[in-house]
């Protein structure tokens, strides 16, 4: 197989070229190649006592299984029976869509073919979901390249890939949403796809968790390369085209026309599938194997509604990646006092939008606290002691606003656009569109651009403390438990019982952009952005409920009645858990019979000293501080 390559002036990024993967080139490609596959791909037919891999869970590894019975009449489903002992031939229902055939193909799969493929752990290997990358050729060592559902990335040999009984014609649809946005426009681009040229022991830096961070090449594998991040020691497999690559992601601010989706005029590259019939389940969650960051309440029910929100309008999504051009770059937040004259938002009530104003005077320190004038006519020139908590600079951010920073953001609205206070949820990312996430202090939660983000001056280490107590106890969870969080999986003109005013209601699913859904309320005519974790969704709520109750009904682990050894408690921040400072004592054997020692010699009368002078004043000795 050719391949070409062009090099930008710029920075070392390749545009790699691939060409097509149609049977007369499979066929040349395989001659006197180690892998010889040869004819037309076609799918396996599932058929009764046929052994399977199922998917009982998005985001789980998938299950062997052997099918019992085939769809039929109104029955869309495959009935099938769980082997893994722990199941207990436990019996399942699936989709075509969740169902793959535990046969190798008999031909190469193509490109953005829907597979279930080993991922190998050093631990352990499991199958998971995911899209075909790659086809094999000898510049990968004739494996295939997946990117799995999660994110991650890992190439593969053709007997551990298993294709998908079903898929979406558009195939980026059957995909979690959190990885949807990528795939799509790799498949878009492909096969000119931009990567940056790396090295052994280059050094350059990597985005995770909405920062970025230090790390070294360690090795390259054809598309992939082995990164090593100094601050914690981990190593990780990243595809060199990701934008989590530094290099590549300041020539996606310069050059956006070069990452942005286009209309591929060889379709005869990608592989694609009939539409097959949807699996009509509003249970479908997205559930990552983790604490999931849900509130215990539902989250807007004791919330004043300050927003006409029957009246919102449809979010507007960046169709290309122009507008990225003005996003600053990551790095540190650093919040200084603001100065006298500056232009600020100051807090009027938790639910009301903020006031602008004029720092007029720093009036203290410590605590920080300014006076300002407020601006607008309608407080006549009044002016008021603030503390920096309450106060923003009306300033765009010079660098990139981290998750659960403290912000005030503008809320739109069709009558209104005003600043209200929150909390970032998401930082600009390709799978959001370049925006902001904003959980609102009312309940309410919308995407926001950079430049009508505004972060506050000053905040709690524990940013949960500043939000009003009603959607306290959901941002401490989401807080806690990102970047892994569960959310449904929601498609248009779906149905799905959503909460309002503590009563559920029947609504339909009328946008899904990025982590929310546009919910519309069919008996009380209104519209409404909701967070696809919120347990406003009936089956959120259910889950979480069904969680709450496994917790309860695990059974107590009884205390053993052996004695054990006394263990000083140590400081919280210092875990002995995994590798104690000193080993578990062993016992100690007790002799049968203890040898009764000879009578002591009772020693002569000792001659009684004479009197010791008393001083006259006794030092008091002090009490040890040292704790042993």
């Amino acid at each position: 197989m050719s391949q070409e390559e062009s090099d930008l002036e710029v920075i070392d990024i390749d545009i790699v070229s691939e060409p097509s993967s149609s049977k007369s080139n499979i066929q040349s490609q395989s001659s006197g190649a180690r892998l010889s596959l040869q004819g037309t791909f076609k799918r396996h037919q599932v058929k009764v006592n046929t052994d399977v891999l199922i998917e009982k869970k998005s985001l789980q590894p998938w299950i062997k299984a052997k099918v019992s019975s085939l769809p039929r009449d109104s029955i869309m489903t495959y009935r099938v029976k769980l082997l893994p002992k722990k199941f207990n031939n436990q019996m399942k229902d699936v989709f075509g869509k969740q169902l793959a055939v535990f046969i190798p193909a008999t031909a190469k799969i193509p490109v953005a073919t829907r597979v279930a493929a080993l991922y190998k752990e050093s631990k352990n290997s499991n199958y998971w979901s995911g899209i075909v990358a790659e086809c094999p050729k000898s510049t990968n060592g004739q494996r295939y390249l997946i990117f799995y559902d999660d994110g991650s990335t890992q190439y593969v040999n053709h007997d551990d890939v298993f294709v998908v009984c079903e898929s979406s014609s558009d195939v980026w649809d059957d995909v979690p949403d959190g990885n949807k946005l990528f795939i799509k426009n790799y498949l878009s681009k492909y096969p000119e796809i931009p990567m940056t040229k790396l090295a052994p022991n280059q050094e350059l830096k990597t985005e995770w968790n909405c920062k970025w961070w230090k790390t070294k090449v360690l090795s390259v594998d054809a598309s992939l390369v082995q990164l090593y991040f100094e601050a914690d020691k981990r190593t990780e497999w990243i595809y060199r085209g990701s934008l989590r690559l530094e290099p590549l992601y300041l020539e996606s601010l310069k050059n956006p026309a070069m990452f942005q989706p286009t209309c591929n005029k060889n379709k005869e590259n990608v592989s694609t599938t009939l539409p097959k019939k949807e699996a009509k389940s509003s249970d479908n969650l997205n559930t990552p194997s983790s604490p999931s960051s849900l509130p215990n309440t539902i989250s807007s029910h004791g919330l004043v509604a300050t927003k006409k929100v029957t009246q919102i309008r449809t979010s507007t999504r960046v169709k290309n990646q122009e507008s990225v051009v003005g996003l600053p770059p990551v790095g540190p937040l650093i919040k200084t006092p603001a100065e006298i004259g500056a232009n600020v938002l100051v807090k009027i009530h938790p639910f009301m939008p903020w006031a602008q104003a004029k720092v007029l005077e720093i009036k203290s320190r410590i605590p920080l606290e300014y006076l300002i004038k407020y601006k607008s006519a309608k407080f006549n020139n009044q002016t008021k002691t603030v503390p920096a908590k309450d106060l923003a600079v009306h300033q765009a951010a010079m660098v990139i606003i981290p998750v659960n920073t403290r912000v005030v953001a503008i809320f739109e609205d069709t009558q209104s656009s005003k600043y209200y206070s929150g909390v970032v949820g998401e930082c600009p990312n390709i799978n959001n569109d370049w925006r902001y996430l904003v959980f609102f202090d009312d309940g309410y939660c919308q995407y926001v651009y950079h430049d009508k983000v505004r972060f506050v001056n000053e905040s709690s280490p524990r940013v949960w403390e500043d939000v009003p107590v009603e959607l306290r106890d959901f941002i401490k969870k989401y807080h806690d438990s990102y970047p892994k969080r569960t959310m449904i999986k929601l498609t248009k003109n779906q149905t799905v019982q959503t909460e309002w005013n503590g009563k559920w209601y029947d609504t339909e699913v009328v946008d899904v952009d990025a982590s929310l859904a546009q919910i519309k309320f069919n008996n009380e005519d209104r519209t409404e952005w909701i967070y696809r974790g919120s347990m406003r969704l009936k089956p959120i709520y259910k889950s979480e409920m069904e969680h709450e109750q496994k917790k309860q009904e695990e059974p107590v682990v009884k205390k053993s009645k052996i004695s054990e050894p006394i263990i000083k408690t140590e400081p919280k921040e210092r875990d002995f858990t995994k590798q104690p400072r000193t080993p578990k004592p062993k016992a100690i054997p007790i002799p049968k019979a203890i040898p009764i020692p000879k009578a002591i010699p009772i020693p002569k009368a000792v001659p009684i000293p004479k009197a010791v002078p008393i001083p006259k004043t006794i030092p008091v000795a002090k009490k040890s501080t040292t704790k042993n």
